[in-house]
């Protein structure tokens, strides 16, 4: 997804100087963190706004539900050593029968006096606030981030400890490339549901690129002195994909 033809040569990660940035540095690895602990409150929690027929967002919400519980079911088989046509099928009924659930839960509430629109409106707002969950599950991935300059000194005093931390500079020379990608600034932070019925019904490659650049890359236009890259990739501590250039100290 990332375009390393556009990448700078060397990236750099602002850190406090403490245990764990000594332990990562000495065993070549990164940590990668929940979206929820960014200081930025609304990095990667887009809106949804919907602009889909009933019928295709109910064909999406039924795709992600029954990927998502069918997953689990099957980790879970897996992890009781449980597997075999008989573990899929169990798994096939139990996401089926969430799928069927959830869309009849849906339909009943939608039918609320309290709400001011039509039942037919209620749905679609009901079932776009499901879509808007099971992506956020979905695209609930770790996130190592980066900067093209290790100069800024409102990244010093942000990430860097007010200057009482480091810096740590990388290049992208190692086999296989490492997927680094840019954040996009500025632009809408909703979705329209329609990228997201290409992306999940029809597995239009260019509605998932958008979808996925949307969610995990795009940050209000003031952040932009960051000028941040990023990896993703799983939660928690990872070995590094990229290539250790230099160390630079604060100036406290």
């Amino acid at each position: 997804m990332g375009d390393n033809k556009k990448a700078p040569t060397t990236i750099y990660r602002y850190r406090a100087f403490n245990e764990l940035t000594v332990s990562a540095l000495c065993s070549d690895q990164l940590f990668f963190a929940r979206a929820e602990a960014f200081n930025d409150p609304l990095d990667c929690e887009p809106c949804f706004e919907a602009d889909s027929d009933l019928q295709s967002l109910k064909e999406a919400l039924k795709r992600l539900l029954h990927r998502r519980v069918s997953t689990q079911v099957n980790e879970s088989l897996k992890g009781a050593r449980i597997k075999g046509p008989k573990a899929a099928a169990h798994a096939e009924i139990i996401a089926s029968n969430e799928v069927s659930k959830t869309l009849a839960d849906i339909a009943y509430h939608a039918t609320n006096p309290d709400y001011t629109g039509s039942t037919e409106e209620n749905e679609i707002w009901l079932i776009t606030q499901e879509i808007e969950g099971e992506l956020r599950q979905h695209y609930a991935r770790g996130v190592c981030c980066f900067s093209s300059t290790n100069l800024h000194p409102l990244l010093w005093s942000h990430y860097g400890d007010s200057h009482k931390g480091v810096c740590i500079g990388y290049t992208l020379d190692r086999n296989p490339l490492p997927d680094l990608q840019k954040v996009v600034y500025g632009g809408r932070r909703s979705i329209k549901t329609s990228t997201v019925v290409k992306a999940i019904l029809h597995d239009d490659a260019k509605a998932k690129k958008l979808l996925e650049r949307d969610i995990l890359l795009r940050k209000a236009d003031c952040w932009k002195y960051e000028n941040e890259w990023r990896l993703i990739g799983s939660h928690g501590i990872q070995d590094s994909p990229l290539k250790l250039k230099n160390v630079t100290f604060g100036l406290r």
